[in-house]
């Protein structure tokens, strides 16, 4: 008697999670259809953190609809940046998503999402995590959920050691395309 068994093995495991919701006019498209994104000036030197983060998700090495440039009018900006006094409890960062002015839930789409960066937990950090927040929570805003199964990844749940990419890698800009595409 021969036996045969077949085992299939995936050439590539996503990696990225999506929230279920997305913003609902979307990323940009391709430079055509730009959307715009506010820091609140109290930010101080989170601004060109955050521009520097924004930039690593428009002009990437993988072909996404991304396109996004800061506005200096908030009520033109889908994606909102403040920064909120708060204790150092760990947390560095949060995004909420709305439709008009009251808030959704993460699986529902949105029309904008509010990053606040929590001053307490960012001023006890050095330049590593600072950088890393405003791409994780970028990453938020556009509808990613955390990863769990990749701790150097900036949408993971925490930033965790020096290591871990202040940038998106290519399997978040596929989800991305997942969800806008």
């Amino acid at each position: 008697i021969i036996l045969f068994l077949n085992v299939f093995v995936p050439l590539k495991v996503q990696a990225y999670s999506l929230l279920g919701g997305r913003l609902i006019n979307g990323v940009g498209n391709y430079g055509n259809n730009r959307q715009y994104y506010w820091v609140n000036p109290n930010i101080g030197e989170g601004i060109s953190r955050a521009d520097h983060a924004m930039s690593r998700w428009v002009n990437s090495s993988v072909y996404t609809p991304i396109s996004f440039r800061r506005t200096t009018n908030q009520s033109a900006a889908t994606i909102d940046v403040h920064r909120v006094p708060s204790a150092n409890n760990a947390v560095i960062g949060t995004t909420t998503y709305h439709v008009g002015v009251g808030k959704v839930t993460y699986n529902r789409n949105w029309y904008w999402a509010k990053i606040e960066i929590r001053s307490g937990t960012y001023n006890a950090y050095g330049a590593g995590p600072r950088n890393w927040v405003f791409g994780h929570e970028f990453g938020h805003a556009m509808g990613l959920q955390h990863n769990t199964s990749d701790r150097n990844s900036v949408i993971y749940e925490s930033y965790n050691n020096v290591n871990q990419r202040t940038y998106p890698s290519n399997d978040e800009f596929n989800g991305i395309n997942r969800i806008y595409k």
